[in-house]
């Protein structure tokens, strides 16, 4: 999956390691609906959690390198 890469890459790229949810979004906005964007991003946050590729904090709404809890 292209997008799960990039969003890795843009992860692992960041001094800090993070990445606010709406970076993304604004990035699926560009080619999808609204709320295709949002559906297709948790789609991508709950198959990374699942591989443990990257975490995702619903609170904060930011992506990190950090583990998933």
């Amino acid at each position: 999956m292209p997008f799960v890469a990039h969003l890795r890459r843009v992860l692992d790229e960041r001094e800090n390691h993070t990445a606010p949810k709406s970076r993304f979004l604004d990035e699926l906005e560009d080619h999808m609906t609204p709320d295709a964007a949002e559906q297709t991003l948790r789609a991508v946050v709950n198959w990374s959690r699942y591989a443990e590729l990257f975490a995702y904090d619903d609170d904060t709404g930011m992506f990190s390198m950090e583990n998933p809890e």
